[in-house]
């Protein structure tokens, strides 16, 4: 029942077993005691008989706390002086006193080993209570594998009492490779991630550090070993290796679902040429008297748009791909009326008015052509549209200005302008104003022009105000975008 009891922690029937050893323990100084004090007073021995104070003091230092040993010193020490006064008087100049002298200098050298012994040990069970108590798992093992410590962190991680796993094998009880034993003794010490076993039976991952442990005369003796817990840490790593992967695969999901909608949203503007030029020379080849002249146009205008289909295609993939881009010097303003000049019929088909405020010389940047084309031209598209429901006043106003080492070229249309409802999702992809909109021309325009160093942006309309007329055109009622890049400088590419 006592085994069931505890006080502080520890269980009672050590208390009372740790008691009754005290007790036995001052039973027997004390009886040692008073018979060397009866000897060295009442014989007459020609010898140092207080010397076998020394054993008081032994005893009391193994078993009594330090104050109890110096007590027990310093009571020897008085028992030996009495002693002599007791049976010599005042002799002091006799052989009794020289052995006197003998016997105190033995009780004080006794006792100041036996209390410097009392610290030692006393710092030697602290530091092995820390390491008993240490979370890491701390054990020990002679040179033929079997475990000869096993601390509480050792108890935690495998599940092993102490009781049971003492005396074991440490590749039968935990399955630890033996191999780790032979390097310990060839190297001295070792460190590796180790797969052992549970009581349990489940896998158990720890970090391992063995080191041999040798005598004064360089002889193994043992191996420590100290292993840290690694299992929920590398469960943990396996799940978000495995999340990442999910992640990735989602990204490559979505990656091509937006390379679709990249493809499908610019290629049809090119498709859409072709068509119309298909069509214009059908009506050519109809006519009475066909005008082959017309044809051999309109057969240029679908084959150049073909390859410029063909081009966007490419784009488009190497975009995804995150592929460098192909740079060249442009002419900013060469480039703007090629774009102009490929949407001239769908100027002239929706009656749009295109005016061109352009500089008087070259201006050069680095770029991708087909790329930067299909930035103008998505802007252009998109203001055609956006006045399809007016019926008169459709104005398209292009400028260019230099300022600050950067060339700025503005897009603004006489539509109906942005609205404050569309203005925080303008250049998010998937959101569109038109109900037959994709919701990528601005979001896959932004980014070519972010791969350029320059940017994309919707001007307000007192800053749109202001931006052109500092081009020197009319400021117009709708939407202003402003493209900006980096001026080239530099050798040509």
């Amino acid at each position: 029942m006592l085994k069931n009891l505890t006080k502080n922690g520890i269980p009672l029937q050590n208390i009372i077993h740790k008691k009754a050893a005290d007790s036995v323990a001052y039973l027997a100084a004390g009886t040692i005691t008073a018979a060397i004090f009866i000897a060295d007073t009442l014989t007459s021995l020609q010898i140092a008989v207080a010397v076998l104070y020394v054993v008081v003091i032994l005893l009391a230092a193994e078993r009594f706390s330090r104050r109890s040993v110096q007590w027990v010193s310093a009571l020897c020490l008085l028992l030996t002086l009495l002693a002599f006064w007791l049976s010599h008087g005042n002799a002091w100049e006799s052989d009794a006193f020289a052995r006197c002298l003998i016997s105190l200098a033995a009780i004080s050298i006794s006792g100041f080993l036996a209390l410097k012994s009392q610290s030692a040990k006393a710092e030697l069970q602290r530091k092995l209570m820390l390491l008993a108590q240490s979370h890491d798992a701390v054990l020990s093992c002679d040179l033929q594998g079997r475990l000869l410590s096993w601390n509480r962190g050792a108890v935690c991680l495998y599940g092993w009492p102490a009781e049971q796993a003492l005396g074991q094998s440490l590749d039968e009880l935990l399955g630890t490779p033996a191999a780790m034993l032979e390097q310990v003794l060839s190297a001295g010490q070792v460190e590796a991630e180790l797969t052992e076993r549970h009581q349990s039976g489940r896998a158990v991952i720890v970090a391992s550090r063995w080191s041999l442990a040798k005598d004064e005369n360089g002889q193994p003796q043992s191996v420590l070993i100290s292993n840290n817990d690694l299992t929920a840490s590398r469960e943990n790593q396996d799940r978000l290796a495995k999340l990442q992967a999910e992640l990735a695969q989602a990204n490559r999901l979505s990656t091509l679902g937006q390379m679709s909608a990249s493809l499908a949203h610019e290629i049809n503007q090119p498709l859409a040429s072709v068509g119309i030029n298909a069509q214009a020379a059908l009506r050519w080849l109809n006519r009475p008297s066909p005008e082959l002249g017309e044809v051999q146009q309109c057969l240029q205008a679908i084959s150049q748009e073909a390859e410029r289909a063909g081009e966007v295609v490419k784009r488009v993939r190497a975009m995804t791909r995150n592929a460098p881009l192909s740079l060249q010097r442009l002419d900013v303003q060469a480039l703007v009326r090629e774009s102009v000049l490929l949407l001239e019929r769908d100027f002239s088909r929706q009656q749009v008015q295109c005016q061109l405020q352009l500089c008087g010389h070259a201006v050069w940047v680095a770029g991708d052509k087909i790329q930067l084309q299909q930035v103008l031209i998505n802007l252009l598209m998109n203001a055609m549209q956006a006045m399809q429901a007016q019926q008169t006043s459709r104005q398209i106003e292009i400028s260019l200005r230099e300022e600050a080492g950067t060339v700025q070229v503005l897009v603004q249309d006489s539509g109906p302008g942005i609205s404050a409802a569309q203005w925080p999702l303008l250049f998010q992809p998937f959101q569109s104003t038109k109900a037959e909109g994709m919701g990528i021309g601005l979001s896959i325009s932004q980014n070519i022009m972010l791969a350029h160093q320059g940017t994309l942006a919707a001007l307000a309309p007192d800053a749109a105000n202001t931006a052109v007329l500092k081009s020197g055109l009319r400021a117009l009622s709708g939407a202003t975008f402003v493209l900006t890049m980096p001026l080239y400088q530099g050798a040509p590419v």
